[in-house]
């Protein structure tokens, strides 16, 4: 009796292709820490670096607003905490957040980073800078909005649509135990320098 041989099957066709739930879990732990890696290697860099980048960052911010002003004939103004700043502007229902420009909206600076805040030439605390406005009487109009005691966001540098800015300041960004910083100097007139200081 003749006997029939039976062809076997290769084993890709027996076995269920795709991944198993752990090789999944794997290849994402693997992505997870090559991503983490990048993020740190972009985000870190020695203590000049990272002050150089928040100061040039805040004044290009600043030139971008003082264009707005001029180009809209609108009153912005500058509103500073301990760890974030945010440029406002005047409307009628007091200082608001500039919607129309997302590149003006609130700023959060990294968790080891201070600023200090100096108003025409004197030392002032931030929070209770909010209240001071310097030389107001350039200010005319967004004036009255300074005393408003349900407006939020109350700031403490004006940036004026005739180019100007009220009062001079200068914003120093600093990371506590270095002994390197950077300032942000804004002049009455519109100019803006960055400096660079070290102990």
């Amino acid at each position: 009796m003749p006997v029939r041989l039976r062809a076997s099957k290769p084993d890709f066709f027996t076995k269920s292709s795709g991944f198993t739930l752990i090789e999944l879990l794997v290849v994402i732990v693997l992505i997870s820490i090559i991503l983490s890696m990048a993020t740190l290697a972009i985000t870190t860099g020695t203590p000049k670096e990272r002050l150089k980048a928040e100061a040039d960052r805040f004044a290009a911010l600043l030139l971008l607003a003082q264009d707005d002003a001029l180009l809209n004939s609108s009153e912005f103004g500058i509103a500073l905490t301990e760890n974030t700043y945010q440029f406002v502007t005047a409307t009628d229902q007091g200082w608001q957040p500039v919607v129309n420009n997302k590149s003006l909206r609130e700023r959060i600076l990294p968790a080891d980073m201070e600023i200090e805040l100096e108003l025409d030439f004197q030392h002032a605390s931030i929070e209770s800078s909010v209240t001071k406005i310097g030389d107001v009487s350039k200010l005319d109009d967004v004036e009255k909005f300074a005393d408003s005691e349900k407006n939020k966001y109350k700031p403490q540098i004006y940036l004026l649509s005739s180019g100007e800015i009220a009062p001079g300041f200068l914003l120093k960004f600093f990371i506590p135990n270095t002994d390197v910083s950077f300032s942000v100097q804004g002049v009455e007139d519109g100019s803006i320098k960055v400096q660079y200081h070290s102990a």
